[in-house]
């Protein structure tokens, strides 16, 4: 069952359309260039992490593990802020910094 819309109530704003663009504008070619990249930086960042976790839990009986843990982690942050300066930078998008 659907619902009719009462005649009396106000009409709602209308959302904001996105900005038409030319097909093969600047943005367009920004847009692709983060697609392609992504690729790369997804893979870089899925052997560092699994080979940091792999390596930091392997160690954990160790001395050096849960240091090795620590950095991974750190490591892991700066790829983000990588990430989003990418982002920054090919999008035009402005991500907040984590906490």
């Amino acid at each position: 069952m659907t619902a009719d819309r009462d005649p009396a109530a106000p009409a709602s704003a209308p959302s904001a359309a996105p900005r038409p663009r030319t097909a093969y504008g600047k943005e367009t070619w920004r847009e692709i260039a983060h697609l392609l990249s992504n690729l790369v930086t997804a893979l870089v960042g899925f052997v560092y992490a699994v080979v940091s976790v792999a390596l930091g839990a392997g160690l954990a009986v160790t001395v050096i593990g849960l240091p090795l843990l620590a950095l991974g982690l750190g490591g892991a942050r700066g790829i983000g802020r990588a990430e989003r300066a990418r982002a920054r930078r090919l999008l035009g998008v402005e991500i907040a910094e984590p906490s």
